[in-house]
C-alpha cells in the first residue's frame, strides 16, 4: 500500500500535500514503518503536510520587508462574522453562532472556486441572500482595514507570493487524496509552476463494485456495517477497511458502539484490545471530557 510514496520523496525537500490531516498521519506512519523494514536506523522527517498545514509552511517561508498579514483561524472567524451578521440583522431570537458558521463555509467555498462577491450581489434573490452578501461585504472590509487573512483567503494571498517570486518554491509536489481540484487549488501550483515545482497529482484507486442494501433503522445499518468489515477482514486480515458514516460528528460514540457490536459482539467484554481494532476518527467534543465538562457547570452555576 502507498507503493508510490518513497518514489515522491526522493528528492531532496520533495513534500507530499495531503486532502485532509488523517490522510498525512497515515502516510507518515507508513513511511516510517517502510524505513523500519528497509533497516534504516534514523531517517529524516517526511515533509508531509495537510492542505491547511501546507499553506502555512508557504507563508513561514515567504521573503518580504513589509509585515504579512495576521492570520486569524476558523474560530476568530465565525466570532467576526457574528459581528457582521448583528450590524446587518436585528433578530434577539436569533443562533447567530450556527448562521456565522454556514456563513463562513459558504466564504471558504466561494474563494474556493473563485466566485467574486460582486457576482454574488449580482445573482442574489431574497432576502437570505442579500444579508449574506451586506455582511460578507463588512466581513471582507474588516480583514482589510485590519490586515487580517483567513483560512479561506490564504491560498490568494499565497497564489499573489507565488507569481512574484516571494516564496521559497519548493522542487516537487505530490498532491494525494484530493477528490477534484479547485480553481484555487489550481491557481496555487500553477503559481508554483512558474517558479519551478515540479507538480505531481497521485490518481486515487479505481473504486470496485458498489451494492445498495436497505435496513430497518440507522442503527441497524451501522451493525451491518461493522459486520460487513469483520467478514471482509476475515477474507483478508491484512487490508484496510473504512466506513464512512454520515454525520459522525453529531454522536461519533454512539456511532462507534454501534459498529463495535457488528464487527466484535461482546466488545464490552473482551479486552481493550479487541474496542481498539476499531478507530473512530472523530473524537468527542471538548465540553464531553469530563475536567471541561465540570469547569463549564461551574460557569453556568456562577453566570
Amino acid at each position: 500500500m502507498y507503493d508510490w510514496l518513497k518514489k515522491a520523496l526522493t528528492e531532496d525537500e520533495a513534500q507530499v500535500v495531503t486532502a485532509n490531516r488523517r490522510l498525512a498521519r497515515t502516510l507518515a506512519i507508513a513511511y516510517g514503518e517502510r524505513q523500519v523494514d528497509s533497516g534504516v536506523l534514523a531517517w529524516r522527517s517526511p515533509l508531509i503536510f495537510a492542505w491547511r498545514d501546507w499553506q502555512s509552511a508557504l507563508l513561514d517561508s515567504v521573503d518580504v520587508n513589509d509585515t504579512l498579514p495576521a492570520r486569524i483561524n476558523d474560530y476568530q472567524a465565525r466570532v467576526l462574522w457574528e459581528r457582521c451578521l448583528k450590524d446587518v440583522i436585528d433578530d434577539p431570537f436569533l443562533n447567530y453562532a450556527n448562521l456565522a458558521r454556514q456563513c463562513r463555509d459558504t466564504w471558504q467555498r466561494l474563494h474556493e472556486w473563485r466566485v467574486p462577491l460582486a457576482e454574488v450581489e449580482r445573482a442574489a434573490r431574497g432576502p437570505d441572500q442579500g444579508i449574506f452578501v451586506r455582511a460578507a461585504s463588512q466581513y471582507e472590509e474588516h480583514l482589510q482595514s485590519m490586515q487580517w487573512t483567513d483560512n479561506a483567503t490564504l491560498p490568494n494571498l499565497l497564489i499573489q507570493f507565488a507569481q512574484q517570486g516571494l516564496l521559497d518554491a519548493p522542487r516537487q509536489v505530490t498532491l494525494a487524496g484530493f477528490d477534484r481540484l479547485s480553481p484555487q487549488v489550481v491557481q496555487l501550483c500553477d503559481a508554483l509552476k512558474s517558479q519551478g515545482t515540479i507538480i505531481v497529482r497521485q490518481q486515487a484507486a479505481q473504486p470496485g463494485a458498489a451494492e445498495l442494501r436497505r435496513y430497518e433503522s440507522p442503527d441497524a445499518e451501522l451493525r451491518a456495517a461493522g459486520a460487513w468489515a469483520r467478514a471482509q477482514l476475515r477474507e483478508d486480515s491484512t487490508q484496510k477497511i473504512a466506513i464512512v458514516v454520515g454525520k459522525l460528528e453529531q454522536n461519533a460514540e454512539r456511532s462507534g458502539a454501534l459498529l463495535r457490536e457488528g464487527f466484535s459482539p461482546g466488545w464490552q467484554y473482551a479486552p481493550p484490545r479487541i474496542a481498539a481494532a476499531l478507530n473512530v476518527s472523530y473524537g468527542a467534543r471538548l465540553a464531553d471530557y469530563p475536567s471541561i465538562s465540570i469547569a463549564l457547570l461551574a460557569l453556568r452555576w456562577l453566570h
